[in-house]
């Protein structure tokens, strides 16, 4: 298991680099801390430590627009979903705010996500472009809970006074209470305090992450009573405008209830947290059975920060188009309504998972020369390679045949 000591970013991808590939969120993560020292006892990400920046300031400008040219446009750029890039260093070494110039300088779409309270120095950045938003984390509104959880970050009261102040001068702000920490999180007073006027999304905690499994929260919970707890809550609370609640994987859903997103049948085939299979063999059942817009959920549980995705079965290693993985996954997900995911057969080899598996969908646009309303079948070979963490790290895909029905 990785310790909660000293973890960098640096130790595991290339020294220096800015922008990381998070195929599986459909975006491109920006670090410019190799570490974050707000010591959140939930982290997922293992990045626990002292923040210094990854590139010196007045180098990173130059470093980040030559990182820039290989990432498509429209594809969204976001800073903090790895490390926070506003660690409370960031005041003096200004080295996030060096960056952001670039983004804006160049046009690009950015998400920023932070418990720091120095994003507001950067303000007039964030009114020079309006396709960049900030979220700002914030679990609880209980001092003493904020404290032994998340020991080195500003208070509650400090990131709602500067998710206020965000919003006020115009910029796209949001609260996000993520992850909703069983026995902790009261979500109720949060979403008073934003009153429908800024925006609350709310996301269940990962207790299949290997870190999180061994704390007290993977003692007390597993992933399948987290994502009940999430949904009693949900319909406790009911609806209130402008409040999101993400869709918990690992768990059982209520048809009637509709999340963000298209809906997605799954299969018999994609088996259970409960089931008598290896832990590999359930994450990529439940990986392969994932409805879209829970992937972004999904990554940061099973997926390594670092993950590299392949064309072709192993040992062919050639890399993928970059962004959000083969093209004929993303363009059918794009195209298609009611999804249908279908799990054909898992194999487990040590750490290697092979599966075949497929995905079929109405187009509901046209693609290429096919017109909407053709049916659409995707049948593909993929296999997983599990690191020392029991996190993905490597994901071949082939794509065994696509057809269109009439």
């Amino acid at each position: 298991m990785p310790s909660r000591g000293h973890r960098t970013l640096v130790a595991d991808a290339d020294s220096g680099t800015l922008l990381q590939d998070l195929p599986f969120c459909g975006v491109w993560a920006m670090t410019t801390y190799d570490a974050c020292d707000y010591g959140c006892e939930y982290c997922v990400t293992y990045a626990q430590g002292r923040a210094r920046p990854l590139v010196a300031r007045g180098e990173v400008a130059d470093r980040l627009r030559r990182e820039l040219v290989r990432i498509p446009r429209g594809v969204t750029i976001a800073a903090g979903c790895l490390v926070d890039n506003y660690p409370g260093t960031e005041a003096d070494e200004q080295v996030t705010r060096e960056a952001l110039e670039v983004l804006v300088e160049d046009g690009r779409e950015a998400l920023i996500i932070t418990k720091g309270t120095t994003v507001t120095r950067d303000i007039d950045l964030l009114l020079a472009h309006p396709s960049i938003d900030v979220k700002v984390s914030i679990i609880t509104l209980d001092e003493e809970e904020a404290a032994r959880l998340e020991p080195r970050a500003p208070t509650p009261a400090a990131r709602l006074a500067t998710v206020r102040e965000l919003h006020d001068a115009g910029v796209e702000a949001s609260v996000m209470v993520l992850p909703m920490v069983p026995g902790v999180t009261d979500v109720r007073p949060i979403i008073e305090w934003a009153g429908g006027e800024i925006p609350v999304s709310i996301g269940p905690m990962s207790v299949m992450n290997p870190v999180i499994a061994t704390s007290r929260f993977g003692r007390d919970f597993d992933q399948l009573e987290v994502g009940r707890q999430y949904y009693e809550e949900m319909r406790s609370v009911g609806p209130h405008p402008n409040v999101q609640w993400l869709r918990p994987p690992y768990a059982d859903y209520d048809p009637a209830v509709t999340f963000a997103g298209r809906s997605c049948e799954q299969t018999e085939a994609t088996g259970g947290v409960g089931d008598s299979s290896s832990r590999a063999e359930q994450v990529v059942r439940h990986v392969l059975a994932a409805e879209v817009n829970a992937i972004g959920v999904l990554a940061m549980e099973v997926f390594s920060p670092y993950v590299r995705i392949y064309r072709g079965r192993p040992p062919a290693r050639r890399l993928a188009d970059q962004g959000r993985g083969l093209p004929e996954v993303a363009e059918l997900t794009a195209r298609s309504a009611g999804l249908r995911r279908t799990v054909v057969s898992v194999d487990v080899d040590g750490d290697l998972v092979s599966a075949v598996h497929s995905i079929e969908g109405t187009l509901d646009e046209p693609w290429d020369e096919t017109p909407p309303g053709t049916r659409a079948r995707l049948s593909l070979a993929s296999a997983f390679r599990f690191d020392r963490y029991g996190m993905i790290i490597e994901v071949w895909q082939e794509v065994i045949e696509l057809s269109f029905d009439a």
